[in-house]
């Protein structure tokens, strides 16, 4: 008489098992916000905003941009060159950043143009990571940093707008063949002073009016 196998239901039940886990992986899956899979991946591209309400309300026109800082561990950011392509992203978002001779000083007469001495928000840009090396190679510069803009002058107003981001800006292909690092690196912070201040809500001169 052939004796039973007790292996056989040992194998089905590990079956049965496996076929559950499966299944519950893929609910799991279905149950997760659009888009985690995505963000999951090692893209080096992250957006997450900060607390900060009022900035629709307020409609901000005249920003103290004030110098960047660096809390990264890369001594060599170029902060002077950031905060001028960052002044240039305002403007285009149609905000009209001050001098950096009248935010700088702190003075407190009116900048040229009639402006009220008071600006109607701060900006604080603090870069958090800074990674360039990949600049000779592959045209690539890794950044990360969190933008922050406080209602009226200085940062104990309250905090209408806020993101931190981390990006990886890859150069357009064209310009990436026998450049080296100082000539790529313009166009680079360029492009990462304009993927932050994309985040930023352009301003509404007609909604301020109003």
């Amino acid at each position: 008489m052939k004796r039973p196998n007790p292996l056989v239901p040992l194998r089905g039940a590990c079956s049965a098992v496996l076929v559950s886990l499966v299944l519950a992986s893929c609910q799991a899956l279905e149950d997760r916000p659009e888009g985690f899979l995505e963000s999951a991946k090692n893209t080096g591209h992250e957006t997450n905003y900060l607390t900060g309400t009022g900035l629709d309300e307020l409609q901000p026109a005249d920003i103290a941009l004030l110098p960047i800082r660096n809390q990264s561990a890369n001594r060599s950011v170029p902060l002077e060159a950031l905060r001028a392509d960052f002044q240039n992203g305002l403007v285009e978002r149609l905000y009209s950043p001050l001098d950096f001779a009248f935010v700088d000083a702190k003075e407190a007469a009116a900048p040229p143009g009639g402006a009220a001495a008071g600006p109607d928000a701060t900006m604080v840009v603090a870069v958090t990571h800074w990674d360039p090396s990949r600049l000779t190679g592959s045209g690539v510069l890794a950044a990360a940093a969190e933008v922050r803009l406080y209602e009226g002058d200085g940062t104990h107003g309250p905090l209408i707008f806020g993101v931190a981001l981390r990006r990886n800006i890859d150069l357009d292909p064209r310009q990436v063949g026998g450049a080296m690092m100082r000539d790529r690196l313009p166009e680079a912070i360029r492009r990462f002073a304009q993927e932050a201040l994309a985040l930023l809500p352009e301003r509404d001169p007609l909604a301020a009016a109003r």
